[in-house]
C-alpha cells in the first residue's frame, strides 16, 4: 500500500510539473524574476526597516516596499532614457543602409590578399570568388523595408506581452518585498511536513547565493559598460554607448557573448564609416575596437569573474566551466545563461538531501 501511494504521489507530481511547464511557464517565470528582484532589493528594505528611523518612528513594510519599487522604476527609466534614443537612431540608419556598400571598404585589401595568394600558388583564382559570401552576408543582415509592416505587427504583439510581463513582475515583487517570507511560505506549503525544515534550509541558502550572484552580474554589467563606453569615447568611436551597452549585456552569455559583442562593435563601426578610406580610417577604428574588447575580456576574466564565481557563488572555475557546457548541451544559449542559477539550486538541494555522498560533500563544502 505504501509503495502504491509513493507511485501515485510521484505520478501526480510529474503531471503537475508537466502542466506547469506546458501551460504556466510564463507565470512561473514572472514569479521567479519577482523573487530575484525582491532578493536584490532586500538590503534596501532592511535599511529602511531596521536602520532608518524618523524620531524613533520606523517605516512600515508597505512604505518600504513602495520606496524600493520607486527606486527600481527610476533606475529602469533612466536606463531607457539614456539608451533608447541612440538605439532608435541606429535602427533608422540600418533601415536605410545600402548593405551592398558594407563590403566596399574591404575591396582593396581583399584584392591585395588574393593577388598574394595567387602569386605564391596558395590558391587558384576560381577558388577566391567572394560573390557568394558577399551575397549571403547581405541577405543575412539586410532589413527589408517591404516587410516593415509585418515586423511592426510582431513588435506590437511582443510589446504587449512585455508590458503584461512587466506589470505582473512588478505586482508580485511588491508583495515579495513587503513580506520577505511569502515565497518560502509558498514553497514549504507544497512539501510534506517532515521536509519543511530541510526545504527552508535550501531556500535560505539559495536565496543568499542567488542574491550574491545576481548582484555580482549587475555590477559586472555596470563596470564593463562604463569601461567600454569610456574607452571608445576617448578613442573617438561613434555610437560608443550602444556598443558598450550591447557588449555588457551580451557578455552575460558565457564564452560566445564577448565574440558577439565584438562583432557587433565592428559592424557598427563599418556602417558608420562606409565612405571613409579603409587604411587611414576604418582599419584604425577596427583595431581600436578589437583592442578595447581584448582589454575588456582581460578585465572580466581576471578580475570580475573570479569575484563573481569564486567569492559570490563559492564555486571553482572548472566547476563553472563544466556546468556551462552541460547547460549549453541541454538548452543552447539559454541553457548557458541559466546554468549557474540552476546549478546553485541543485547544489543546495543535494547538500541537504544527499550530504552523505562524498561527491556532494566536495562540491558543497564551504570554500
Amino acid at each position: 500500500m505504501k509503495n502504491t501511494n509513493k507511485i501515485l504521489a510521484f505520478v501526480l507530481g510529474a503531471l503537475i510539473l508537466y502542466f506547469v511547464y506546458a501551460y504556466m511557464l510564463n507565470i512561473l517565470a514572472y514569479i521567479l524574476v519577482a523573487w530575484v528582484l525582491s532578493m536584490m532589493g532586500s538590503p534596501i528594505m532592511n535599511f529602511f526597516l531596521v536602520k532608518l528611523k524618523f524620531n524613533k518612528i520606523k517605516i512600515g513594510d508597505s512604505l518600504s516596499a513602495i520606496i524600493v519599487m520607486l527606486i527600481y522604476v527610476i533606475v529602469f527609466s533612466l536606463f531607457f532614457v539614456i539608451i533608447l534614443p541612440p538605439v532608435l537612431n541606429q535602427i533608422d540608419i540600418l533601415t536605410h543602409l545600402d548593405y551592398s556598400k558594407v563590403f566596399a571598404p574591404f575591396a582593396e585589401p581583399i584584392s591585395s590578399i588574393k593577388e598574394k595568394l595567387i602569386e605564391y600558388n596558395l590558391a587558384k583564382p576560381e577558388d577566391l570568388n567572394s560573390d557568394s559570401a558577399r551575397k549571403f552576408f547581405i541577405n543575412m543582415i539586410r532589413i527589408d523595408s517591404s516587410n516593415i509592416s509585418t515586423a511592426f505587427s510582431s513588435v506590437v504583439d511582443i510589446a504587449s506581452s512585455v508590458l503584461i510581463g512587466i506589470f505582473s513582475i512588478a505586482f508580485i515583487t511588491f508583495f515579495f518585498l513587503k513580506d520577505s517570507k511569502m515565497f518560502s511560505n509558498i514553497i514549504t506549503s507544497l512539501v510534506p511536513e517532515k521536509y519543511i525544515d530541510n526545504t527552508q534550509k535550501i531556500i535560505d541558502e539559495v536565496s543568499t547565493l542567488l542574491r550574491r550572484y545576481f548582484s555580482g552580474i549587475a555590477l559586472q554589467i555596470i563596470i564593463l559598460m562604463t569601461f567600454v563606453f569610456t574607452v571608445l569615447t576617448l578613442l573617438g568611436i561613434k555610437d560608443a554607448l550602444i556598443i558598450a551597452f550591447f557588449a555588457a549585456i551580451i557578455n552575460v552569455i558565457p564564452y560566445i557573448g564577448p565574440i558577439i559583442g565584438a562583432a557587433f562593435g565592428i559592424f557598427i563601426v563599418l556602417t558608420n564609416n562606409l565612405d571613409m578610406d579603409f587604411y587611414d580610417v576604418i582599419l584604425v577604428k577596427l583595431v581600436k575596437i578589437v583592442v578595447t574588447f581584448m582589454t575588456m575580456q582581460m578585465l572580466d576574466n581576471y578580475i570580475l569573474q573570479p569575484f563573481i564565481y569564486s567569492d559570490k557563488v563559492k564555486a571553482h572555475p572548472l566547476e563553472i566551466f563544466i556546468v556551462i557546457l552541460v547547460g549549453a548541451k541541454i538548452y543552447g544559449i539559454v541553457g548557458m545563461v541559466l546554468a549557474i542559477p540552476v546549478y546553485i539550486v541543485l547544489r543546495a538541494i543535494a547538500g541537504v538531501f544527499f550530504s552523505n555522498y562524498r561527491a556532494v560533500q566536495k562540491i558543497t563544502k564551504k570554500k
